[in-house]
């Protein structure tokens, strides 16, 4: 059971990290950041951690780091996930 990503700082090469089903992990946003210096993409469905810590994720639980503007701009034009939230293409529409 993953409780958190552990105490390693510094450049690990993690460009992608997605993270589903993860109800016991406990993180904010600062801490991913510190951790997983050079992220450009991050998934988060089902994953407590983003919705208790307001990361700046988009209505499908997902942030991408923008060209040239910097983190700011990418955290500037997404909401934060809401608790709760659940992505379409996981849950698939069952009228078909």
């Amino acid at each position: 059971m993953l409780r958190e990503f552990g105490a390693r700082d510094g450049r690990n090469g993690v460009e992608v990290l997605r993270l589903r089903y993860l109800k016991h992990l406990h993180s904010d946003w600062d801490e991913l950041r510190r951790l997983y210096s050079e992220l450009r993409f991050v998934e988060a469905q089902h994953c407590l951690a983003a919705a208790d810590h307001c990361w700046p994720l988009d209505e499908k639980g997902v942030w991408r780091k923008s060209n040239g503007g910097g983190e700011a701009a990418a955290a500037a034009s997404q909401q934060p996930i809401r608790p709760g939230r659940v992505s379409p293409e996981i849950v698939g529409d069952e009228s078909k």
